[in-house]
Order: C-alpha cells, then structure tokens, then sequence
C-alpha cells in the first residue's frame, strides 16, 4: 500500500498515528539501551581483568538493501581465568580491516561466576551497541515530536536531507583511517549538497509513505585531498583494499 499526502483529514490523522509510534519506538530504544547500560555497568563492577589472544578472524558477510556485500573480521579469542580455565569467544564488534592481528595480546574481561560472558576490554565492544539504541531512540524522538508540530495542510515541516549509506560505507565512516590512497596524505571531509526543491519526503519505514512537506536536500560526502587535488568519494574509498 503507498499512501499520498493530500491534506485531507484522514491522512492527517494516519500522519499523526505514524509519529505517536515513531515517538512509542524511541522511547522503547531509549529505555532498552538504558536498560543494557545499567547491566554492563553491573557486569563491570563484578567483572575480571586478564590477558588474551587473538586466535583467529571471524569473516561475516552481509548485504544491504542494494545487494552491496560488506566483510567484516571479528577476532576469536582464547583466554585463561584465574581458576586456570581456557576459554575461547569471539567478539560482537568486527570491522574492515581487521582492528587486530592474529597473534596479538588484549585485555579481555569476564564474569568470574559465567567466565564464557566475557568482552574484549574496549570501548566499542563493551559500549557500541548501547550507543545505538540511545541514538536511534532519541533520533526517533526528536523526528516526531519535530514533525507533529508542523502537520498542518499546506504548511512545509521544515528541511529533509537525505543521506544513504551501504555497510561498507558506514564501517569506512567510522573505523578506516581518512587516508589518500594515492599519496597519504590525511583527507579533509566535505560533503555536496543537492537542492531537490519542495515536495514530499518519504520514509522508507511504512511501504514508502510520504511522511513530510518542505524543502528536500541530497547529501553527499566526500574525502578531499589537498595534495592530490582530488575528491575521493565513500564508495570508492569502502571498496578499495
């Protein structure tokens, strides 16, 4: 089903109903990643400290939406508790490239009572997943409360950009080094900025239902090197190995 924006009540009030459950998705990701929060700061409190190492590299291969494969390397573990157990785990958080060798020594905590509940001891692994729940939840909050003042008939709700990204892209965005590929020289992000003039947005969430009135934007970023003179973008930098 795709649903129009004609300005009739109807639709007012099924654009209403979609912002109140926008709204309800952002609390219960921010009450959840609040709630993971509080556990790890429980299980840090009563975890152990030791040394381990990487055994190996997990290769997980997904897709997205566009039938880009991304890869990402989650180390395996192998550690001993104090109790001269050997355990072996392999981490949540992965990335491309590797953030670890094999070979290598890291921390590793663990819960003395469960010791196969155990995380590397980084801030991504022990932190990134509550991070995400908090940020889609208020980013789920703030999208309705925003949009729910301005649902009048006729009356633009402010400024919608758009930014896509694949998975790859995403893992370049935050774990690569903004690094020339030509002459290494550190990349200066920039980012081009389309006007598509007045319409409709469209939230992908409800079978593409237009959700918002106003001015639209396409986003897109760029790695500029001064050196080079050259503007690399974010697909071709994720790709590149």
């Amino acid at each position: 089903m795709r649903v129009s924006l004609k300005g009739d009540k109807n639709i007012k009030l099924l654009k209403k109903i979609i912002f109140k459950v926008i709204f309800a998705f952002g609390i219960i990701f921010v009450l959840s990643g609040i709630v993971m929060v509080f556990n790890r700061i429980l299980f840090l409190n009563n975890a152990i400290t030791v040394q381990g190492e990487v055994i190996s590299l997990q290769k997980e291969i997904t897709k997205d939406n566009d039938n880009h494969t991304s890869i990402i390397y989650k180390p395996e573990v192998k550690f001993q508790t104090k109790s001269g157990e050997v355990i072996t785990f392999v981490s949540k958080v992965g990335s491309n490239p590797p953030s670890f060798s094999v070979g290598r020594i890291i921390e590793v905590v663990y819960n003395p009572e469960y010791p196969n509940n155990a995380e590397l001891n980084s801030f991504l692994s022990l932190w990134f997943v509550q991070m995400v729940f908090i940020a889609l939840g208020v980013i789920f909050i703030v999208i309705s409360i925003v949009a729910s003042k301005k649902i009048h008939r006729g009356e633009p709700m402010g400024k919608s950009y758009s930014v896509k990204f694949s998975g790859a892209e995403m893992i370049y965005l935050l774990f690569r080094k903004k690094i020339c590929p030509v002459c290494g020289e550190k990349m200066k992000k920039e980012k081009k900025v389309k006007n598509l003039g007045i319409g409709y947005s469209r939230w992908g969430g409800v079978d593409g239902v237009s959700y918002m009135y106003g001015n639209r934007y396409k986003v897109k970023y760029y790695f500029n090197c001064e050196k080079c003179s050259k503007a690399n973008s974010i697909k071709e930098l994720a790709e590149r190995k």
